[in-house]
């Protein structure tokens, strides 16, 4: 396993990499722009508030909540950083380095393309022929510490006041799952499932039966878990968060309060 100052040291340079991508976006490069994915058009003028008018007060516990992860229960909104652990932890520098070195393929699919074509790239990249088990464990043991680092305070309150908590976001649900359950208390983590092997190995692939989980796909994750009692409190923070926010009774957004932050995957 990577020394802790290793993993400090990666973790800066994917973010410095990652505030750079937000930098050529603010010099002219449009967020969204030409993409197939439906969520760009669905509810894409929804006037949902931001957390920050939302009051956290007691009584909460009987609600129920379901928050993205990247830019909303975590203050960054750009996952690149975390599959850059993965890839050193669970694999090898030179994984890492390859993911770093395509990493601009990634960015032109998830701002041109759509969303899911960039993550696509990171989930391969990061995850083809690693043991499940070693993901796993840089999953709990490593990753933990820098999300943990990560939280959004506003929206931690606002989660962590409500007696049932679930998290539907992008990221593979085998990267982020340890987190959530064990230091969140969450019920239930829909996150984009991958393909395995029978010898417990990571193909690199999405699962078919779920894609992706942005956009439309997010909100049948959602309606899926909950059927038709539709939870209390959605939180996200992005277009291809409208739909499941939609779904839910009430839907605040966090606000972009950290202007480092990168909107690439």
């Amino acid at each position: 396993m990577l020394g802790e100052f290793g993993a400090v040291a990666l973790s800066s340079l994917s973010q410095a990499w990652s505030s750079r991508w937000a930098g050529i976006s603010k010099m002219g490069f449009p967020f969204k722009y030409a993409t197939a994915d439906a969520s760009k058009i669905y509810c894409a003028n929804e006037p949902f508030d931001v957390v920050e008018n939302c009051k956290i007060t007691k009584g909460r516990e009987s609600q129920t909540i379901v928050s993205d992860l990247d830019g909303t229960l975590l203050r960054s909104r750009s996952s690149f950083p975390y599959f850059m652990l993965i890839a050193f932890e669970a694999g090898s520098p030179l994984r890492a380095a390859i993911l770093l070195l395509l990493s601009p393929l990634a960015w032109v699919m998830y701002n041109f393309i759509s969303e899911s074509a960039g993550i696509k790239i990171l989930i391969f990249l990061s995850f083809a022929g690693l043991r499940l088990s070693a993901i796993e464990s840089a999953a709990r043991g490593v990753l933990s510490k820098f999300y943990l680092e990560d939280m959004h305070s506003r929206s931690y309150r606002l989660f962590i006041a409500c007696g049932r908590r679930c998290v539907v976001t992008a990221n593979p649900r085998i990267m982020v799952e340890p987190f959530l359950k064990e230091y969140l208390e969450v019920e239930a983590v829909m996150g984009t499932e991958i393909q395995t092997t029978s010898g417990g190995y990571a193909t690199g692939f999405v699962s078919a039966s779920t894609d992706v989980l942005v956009g439309l796909n997010k909100r049948s994750a959602v309606k899926k878990y909950f059927g038709n009692d539709a939870p209390d409190i959605g939180l996200g923070d992005r277009e291809s968060d409208y739909p499941f926010m939609s779904f839910c009774k009430v839907s605040p957004q966090t606000s972009d309060l950290f202007p480092t932050a990168s909107s690439s995957p």
